[in-house]
């Protein structure tokens, strides 16, 4: 488990860490933060601002695999070149197509790592895409409406 966790989560801390069933039926839950990170979230708890990183949650199975991450930032280089090169040619014909994009990868339980690509083009106009590990494109958004 600790190997998937770093290989996901490359510089990141564990937060917390719950472990549920036994066995060959045991779930890590591990909740992490990257302590580099400016990212925080903030609340009001009885007339004070409390705030804390932002943390994201990874379920692994007794073996390591992945049964479940959260939505969260990754490098390039962690996107499988199918789905970067796909990316690229979907967004040929839209505003600004070489600036780099931010990349994110989630996996829902019982389904395959999904990975995003988007672009900030400003306040107001951005893109994205998400596509699977072969190049696929399964969702895609782009707001670029004054």
């Amino acid at each position: 488990a600790a190997k998937t966790f770093h290989r996901i989560y490359p510089g990141h801390r564990i937060w917390k860490v719950e472990v549920h069933g036994k066995d060959k039926l045991a779930r890590s839950v591990l909740t992490i933060f990257h302590p580099k990170s400016s990212g925080t979230h903030s609340q009001l708890i009885d007339g004070v601002f409390v705030s804390t990183p932002i943390k994201y949650t990874l379920v692994l199975a007794e073996d390591g695999s992945v049964i479940r991450e959260d939505l969260h930032p990754v490098e390039a280089t962690v996107v499988p070149e199918k789905a970067r090169a796909a990316f690229a040619k979907w967004r040929r014909n839209l505003p600004q197509p070489d600036l780099p994009p931010w990349w994110h990868a989630s996996q829902e339980e019982g389904k395959e790592r999904l990975y995003m690509g988007y672009v900030i083009l400003n306040s107001v106009h951005a893109y994205r895409a998400t596509i699977d590990a072969n190049g696929k494109i399964v969702d895609k958004k782009v707001d670029l409406k004054d």
